[in-house]
């Protein structure tokens, strides 16, 4: 648990209806954002001017710090895909992105930068939501903003944006429609968008839960994720927000890496209660420890041809054999 002391975590297992503090560490300031991602604890200090990224061993007991990178603002969100941490700066107005393929030294890899929306003045990265290379934030007064962060090169901001009313705090996916958590100013029960103008009496700030749709299929996740780990005889499956049109889904490859030799797959797509899925079946059983690249391609497209528009690559790793 984070808070305005620090980090303390807890042990829910051992005692019925009865918490366990197990570890403190106090921070100065305290911490603004946490996040959980496989062996790792990742956490941002809460200081203004001196804000920081930290990388905790969640493994030990004692939740051993193992490095520290500086940030431009405290994080307001933290994400982590694969290798790399997504830490949005609120007023900052980007999302700081670190490579942490070695924990001991998270590097800098860029920054996701928010641009104002129509009609709005400011910005604030909130949230990130990351499925591949593809990136939607929550970016406050610039509403939701779309993004390709390949890795190992610079990202790039997609022409497009989702508008929702009311300042966009947190967004989540929901078959093909982005569902946004926001603030907006209540005017005896009228809601206004946030700031409030000037010379305007003051307002009481409500939350409200907008969901909007999505103008294409969009990727959602993969199975395996990001440098995940997979059986070698187990299928390559892409979520999607919707059905994809079966004469578009060559546009998903599996590649060996380096090199990138195809690799010989059937491909299946089924419609989902709340989306859809592209299955890949590899037709011989995969190389356990080697490397391979799925590709999906910015030609994928819904039922009705409109298509994914941007490339997404995942890394996925064959590790093991299912006996």
């Amino acid at each position: 648990m984070a808070d305005a002391a620090g980090l303390t975590v807890y042990r829910t297992t051992e005692v019925p209806e009865r918490s366990l503090r197990v570890a403190r560490r106090l921070e100065a300031g305290g911490l603004s954002a946490l996040a959980v991602h496989g062996r790792l604890l990742l956490a941002s200090t809460r200081t203004a001017g001196a804000a920081e990224l930290i990388v905790y061993d969640a493994r030990r007991g004692d939740v051993q710090e193992l490095a520290r990178a500086g940030l431009a603002g405290p994080a307001r969100h933290l994400a982590a895909d694969g290798n790399r941490v997504f830490a949005s700066l609120g007023r900052v107005g980007q999302v700081s992105l670190f490579d942490i393929t070695d924990p001991a030294v998270p590097a800098g890899m860029g920054a996701l930068v928010l641009q104002p929306s129509p009609g709005t003045t400011w910005v604030s990265a909130e949230q990130a939501l990351v499925a591949g290379e593809i990136v939607w934030v929550a970016a406050g007064g610039g509403k939701l903003q779309r993004f390709r962060a390949p890795v190992g090169e610079a990202p790039v901001a997609l022409d497009e944006k989702a508008i929702a009313f009311g300042d966009v705090r947190s967004a989540a996916f929901m078959g093909r429609y982005l569902l946004a958590g926001t603030l907006v100013l209540d005017a005896n029960g009228t809601p206004l968008e946030l700031p409030l103008p000037v010379g305007e009496p003051s307002r009481p700030i409500a939350g409200a839960l907008a969901s909007v749709a999505l103008d294409h299929v969009e990727l959602r996740s993969t199975r395996p994720a990001e440098a995940g780990l997979s059986a070698v005889a187990e299928p390559v499956e892409v979520v999607l927000s919707e059905l994809a049109d079966s004469t578009t889904a060559g546009a998903v490859t599996l590649e060996t890496r380096p090199g990138g030799l195809p690799v010989p797959v059937t491909r299946r797509l089924q419609l989902e209660a709340d989306g859809a899925r592209l299955v890949l079946m590899p037709m011989a059983p995969l190389a356990t420890g080697s490397e391979y690249l799925l590709r999906i391609g910015a030609g994928l497209a819904d039922l009705g041809g409109r298509s994914l528009s941007a490339d997404a690559m995942i890394r996925p790793r064959p590790g093991f054999a299912l006996s």
